[in-house]
């Protein structure tokens, strides 16, 4: 029997009690005894029906609320997160033997494999500075060190500052951990060399170089937390490390594979494609507010991007559930969609808007605060931005 009829049963006879609370009472054949009805005096009845009602208007008044922030909520999944791994380093393998074949098609497309992967690793690296990857702590900071290796990441410096990003985004404090000058586009004018600055990634690169300088500093620091500082220090000294044993083997065997495997793909594939990753999550979103609705985009495209960004796409949902496996931000999205200013069903669409100069937030209904997160069953209705058409199952990039 459902609650209303409950509370249908409860207006015409009394208050309805549990059959549990009952257990020595035997039902009559054929009564239905999913809600046993106990009679009581009028003014008691007419307190339980007001108690009960308030109670059921609140709680769904609150039911897709909590829908996003309780039922959503989930351990990570150690084998998701495993295969994914397994995907990136059977594509690392087979992007380095193109890129080392003496024919030029190949080595593009090696090359141009590999660079993508580069890319797509610090997008799993991602997952796992928010240990969403394994369910072990220290399996994540393995993992999420190794990953960073190709794009010279440090896992820990690159942990420290994007959580840092998410406690102050919105506010003068924050600052990312890669740097692209015009971070966010407060220029209006995007010129060539802004686009070359930011799609080479030379600012990230040129503090790399002045991390590993800190090496030969005697008591030098990373981070103002010794720990944290510790820890960066050990992963800029892997990576000198992995660079000089790359290095040395290559001129030992007369061999350039660590150019064609590591430093082209690199420089002319991954930093680029990360950059463009990247670009679309704050660019021109109101970086005065700390509301994820509007200092944030959401961009749904396809099953491949998704793979490619490892759900960054759904960045709004990360932002306002940083600690939601990455697996589970498509149910968030499905509840806050209608609510999302910054929101583009392709990245097609967005750097069409952006270089038409049409990029805008879409219109959406003032509302109280409150109400975000409570769309679950106005998803479907959700406008479409910029004039675009609403997400379906399969779109383009």
């Amino acid at each position: 029997m459902g609650v209303m009829q409950c509370v249908r049963k409860i207006r015409l006879y009394g208050r309805a009690t549990p059959r549990t609370m009952h257990p020595d009472t035997r039902p009559h054949p054929g009564v239905d005894t999913s809600c046993r009805v106990v009679r009581e005096p009028p003014y008691q009845m007419r307190q339980t029906c007001l108690v009960k009602e308030i109670a059921l208007s609140v709680t769904s008044s609150l039911a897709a609320r909590l829908k996003s922030s309780v039922d959503l909520k989930s351990r990570p999944s150690g084998i998701a997160f495993g295969l994914k791994l397994a995907v990136y380093a059977t594509l690392i393998v087979h992007g380095a033997m193109l890129a080392l074949s003496p024919h030029v098609v190949l080595k593009v497309l090696g090359v141009v494999l590999l660079g993508v992967m580069f890319a797509h690793g610090v997008e799993l690296q991602h997952q796992a500075l928010h240990y969403q990857g394994f369910r072990n702590k220290r399996f994540n900071i393995v993992s999420g060190v190794l990953l960073g290796l190709p794009m010279l990441v440090s896992f820990h410096a690159y942990q420290d500052s994007h959580l840092r990003h998410h406690r102050l985004l919105g506010t003068p404090d924050n600052k990312e951990f890669f740097d692209y000058g015009d971070q966010y586009g407060a220029n209006p004018v995007v010129s060539v060399g802004r686009w070359l600055w930011r799609l080479s990634m030379a600012a990230h690169y040129l503090q790399f170089v002045k991390q590993i300088a800190k090496l030969f500093v005697p008591g030098a620091r990373f981070n103002d937390n010794p720990l944290v500082s510790r820890a960066i220090r050990r992963d800029y000294l892997l990576m000198a490390a992995a660079i000089a044993i790359l290095a040395g083997v290559s001129i030992a065997l007369h061999d350039a594979f660590v150019v064609w495997a590591w430093l082209v793909p690199l420089v002319f594939v991954a930093a680029p494609v990360h950059a463009l990753i990247e670009m679309p999550e704050h660019y021109r979103c109101d970086l005065t507010s700390t509301d994820a609705f509007v200092n944030t985009r959401t961009i749904v495209s396809n099953a491949f991007m998704t793979w490619l960004t490892n759900g960054n796409n759904y960045h709004v949902e990360h932002h306002l559930m940083p600690n939601l496996p990455i697996e589970r931000l498509h149910d968030l999205h499905g509840a806050i969609a209608p609510h999302i200013r910054h929101y583009h069903a392709t990245y097609r669409e967005f750097y069409r808007a952006l270089l038409c100069g049409t990029l805008a937030p879409r219109v959406i209904d003032d509302m109280p605060d409150n109400a975000h997160g409570s769309a679950g069953s106005e998803a479907h209705d959700a406008p479409a931005a910029d004039g675009a058409a609403a997400p379906a199952a399969a779109q383009s990039a």
